[in-house]
């Protein structure tokens, strides 16, 4: 922690982490990727990777048209690769990926298929794995993935969240590799009070630290920001994230 705070350089690279122009900061309410669009009537949706269609009947309840694709099951509108979409140009107004992207051996090429049927201004959301344990993927993302990720097929990245903690999801699997009633519950909720008080700990040290360091307030203020942003983002098991088709 003290290296973040306490070099110049390291402080420049930790404000640097971190784009101004895209919302890190979960908003309450914030419920998975599906609470990132705030209008779904009339729209036409694309489940990419839908499985067993679990979020189906919530998205058409809400006025929209629901197509799911997959390799397999018997939920699926379309049965496809999604490394190759058979679909028209600009055939959809919202792309919904849940945890997918980890699990596709190419995420440029499938990213490019969704931006060429995506519609211009359409929206393109989802939920990537980060820290969360290994589960036959091939790719966790980091922030700084998501963002090059989008913008190399043309989507303008306007939110990237923290989920649920890397270091719970890790102690869950090392001490409950199966879910168990009761149990595993209070666990998690115990591991999440401690990491709270860990993560407003280190924040306080750092506000102190910078408080000795006498730096305009401007500075250490936007300093304060990228270190809470550090500690959320950083150390999530998975990330929210929202584009827009340019």
């Amino acid at each position: 922690m003290s290296k973040l705070v306490s070099h110049p350089k390291a402080k420049s690279a930790l404000t640097d982490m971190f784009d101004e122009t895209i919302n890190y900061q979960r908003k309450p309410g914030t419920e998975g990727a599906l609470s990132l669009v705030p209008d779904w009537c009339g729209k036409v949706v694309l489940d990419f990777g839908c499985g067993p269609a679990k979020y189906r009947e919530r998205i058409e309840e809400w006025g929209a048209k629901w197509i799911g694709i997959d390799m397999r099951g018997s939920s699926v509108s379309v049965k496809c690769d999604g490394h190759r979409l058979p679909f028209q140009d600009h055939s959809f107004d919202i792309v919904f990926a849940q945890a997918v992207f980890g699990h596709l051996h190419n995420p440029f090429e499938a990213v490019s298929e969704i931006s060429r049927i995506c519609k211009p201004g359409g929206l393109f959301i989802g939920y990537v794995a980060f820290l969360e344990p290994f589960h036959m993927s091939y790719f966790h993302h980091s922030h700084k993935g998501i963002e090059h990720l989008l913008r190399s097929s043309k989507f303008e990245v306007t939110d990237i969240l923290p989920g649920r903690s890397g270091i719970e999801h890790q102690f869950e699997s090392l001490i409950f590799p199966r879910y168990i009633p009761y149990v595993t519950p209070v666990l998690s909720r115990g591991i999440r009070i401690f990491l709270y008080f860990c993560k407003k700990l280190l924040y306080l040290m750092a506000s102190v630290r910078l408080l000795f360091l006498r730096e305009p307030r401007s500075m250490r203020r936007r300093s304060l920001v990228s270190y809470r942003t550090y500690l959320e983002i950083g150390y999530s098991g998975g990330l929210l994230f929202k584009g827009v088709k340019l």
